[in-house]
C-alpha cells in the first residue's frame, strides 16, 4: 500500500512552510471578508428613532384628539418620506447626500404636528406656576434681563441675529464635518442632535407652556429693534406652529450641546462658539419668548443627554453601517493589506 493511499503526502506535495500557513488563515480571511462587507443597514439610528417618535405621536394623536384624521396623516407623510428618502440614499450619490441632511427638515415638520398633540393630550399649561418660579427662585432677575440697557434698538437687532443663528450652527456643524469626509463623527452627531430635540419634545407633553410671549399687535412697540427683528417674528411665526415649547428651553439645551460637541468636535471653534451660545441664551430671555426657569430646565436637560443617548441608541439598534460611512467594501478578490511598513 503506497502512501498516497494511506492519505500520507510527501514534502513536494506540501508545498511550502508559508503557503500551509496562508491555507489554514482562509477561514479567518473569509470572516474577516464578511465582517468588512457587512450589509448595508438601510435606515440609519437616527432615522428609527425619527420613526419610533411618529409611531408614539400617532398613537398620542389617535388616542386624545378630536379629529385626528390630518394629523395621522401628516404622521404617516413623514413615516413614508424617511423610509423613501432612505432607500433613495441608497441608489444615488445625491439621494444619499440628501437622506444624510434630511433630519434637518424631518425635526421641523415633527415639532409643528407635535404642537397639536400636545394640547389634545395635557390642556393644563404650566405657564403661571413658571411666572411665580421665576419671581420666587430670581426676584427681579427676568425683568433685569428684559430690560437689559433700556433696550436700545441695536440690542435687540443683535439679539434676533444671535436667537436666529441657533438654527444655523448645527447645520454649519454637520457640512463642515461632512466636508472634511467625517462621516462616522456626523453619524454621531446627527444623532445627539435629533435625540436632544426629540427628548425636549417629550418634555412638552408634561409641562406644556407658551412663555412670556408678547402678543403679535404689540410685539414691535414692547421689543422693539427693527429689520432683524421684524425678519425674526416673522419667521418664528412662519415656522415654529408650535407654540407650547417653553419649558425645557430647546435653544438651551441644544446650545449646550452642540457646544460640548463643537468643543472636541472643532477646537478652533470654541471661542466663537461660546460667544454665540451665550448670546443665544441672553436672547430667550430679552426677546420675552422664555422664563428663566426654562433655562434651568433646558440646561438640566443637555446634562441628562449622556445619560440618554446609550439608552436611546440602543433602543433603535446601535448598528449604523451605511455606504456614507467611513467603513470601505472591499471586492471578494482584492487582497487584506497589512499597514505594516516592509521591512
Amino acid at each position: 500500500m503506497s502512501r498516497r493511499d494511506l492519505g500520507i503526502r510527501g514534502p513536494e506535495e506540501m508545498g511550502s512552510p508559508r503557503e500551509g500557513f496562508l491555507r489554514e488563515q482562509r477561514p479567518e480571511r473569509a470572516s474577516r471578508d464578511r465582517s468588512v462587507q457587512a450589509p448595508p443597514v438601510l435606515l440609519t439610528a437616527t432615522d428609527r428613532l425619527i420613526l419610533v417618535y411618529l409611531g408614539g405621536l400617532a398613537g398620542l394623536a389617535a388616542f386624545s384628539h378630536p379629529r385626528p384624521g390630518l394629523l395621522l396623516s401628516g404622521i404617516g407623510v413623514l413615516a413614508l418620506s424617511v423610509v423613501g428618502v432612505a432607500l433613495w440614499g441608497a441608489r444615488s450619490g445625491l439621494g444619499r447626500v440628501t437622506h444624510d441632511f434630511f433630519p434637518v427638515p424631518m425635526v421641523v415638520c415633527t415639532f409643528s404636528l407635535t404642537g397639536p398633540v400636545i394640547a389634545a393630550t395635557n390642556p393644563v399649561f404650566w405657564d403661571a406656576r413658571f411666572a411665580a418660579l421665576d419671581q420666587e427662585l430670581f426676584p427681579g432677575l427676568a425683568a433685569a434681563w428684559y430690560g437689559a440697557l433700556g433696550r436700545p434698538w441695536w440690542l435687540s437687532e443683535a439679539a434676533a441675529g444671535l436667537y436666529f443663528s441657533y438654527y444655523l450652527i448645527p447645520v454649519a456643524m454637520g457640512v463642515a464635518l461632512y466636508r472634511a469626509g467625517r462621516h462616522a463623527e456626523f453619524d454621531a452627531f446627527a444623532f445627539t442632535v435629533v435625540a436632544t430635540l426629540l427628548v425636549s419634545y417629550v418634555c412638552y407633553f408634561v409641562t406644556p407652556t407658551l412663555g412670556p410671549r408678547i402678543a403679535i399687535d404689540r410685539e414691535a412697540a414692547v421689543l422693539g429693534g427693527a429689520g432683524l427683528s421684524r425678519g425674526l417674528r416673522w419667521f418664528l411665526h412662519a415656522v415654529e406652529f408650535n407654540q407650547l415649547d417653553a419649558f425645557p428651553s430647546g435653544h438651551t439645551a441644544l446650545s449646550l450641546v452642540f457646544l460640548a460637541l463643537g468643543w472636541r468636535l472643532f477646537p478652533r471653534w470654541r471661542l466663537p462658539l461660546s460667544l454665540l451660545v451665550a448670546g443665544i441664551l441672553f436672547s430667550t430671555v430679552y426677546l420675552s419668548l422664555h422664563y428663566v426657569i426654562d433655562l434651568m430646565g433646558g440646561a438640566l436637560l443637555a446634562a441628562l443627554m449622556p445619560i440618554f443617548l446609550p439608552v436611546l441608541r440602543y433602543g433603535v439598534g446601535a448598528r449604523d453601517h451605511r455606504p456614507s460611512s467611513n467603513a470601505r467594501q472591499r471586492p471578494d478578490d482584492q487582497p487584506i493589506r497589512s499597514k505594516r511598513p516592509p521591512r
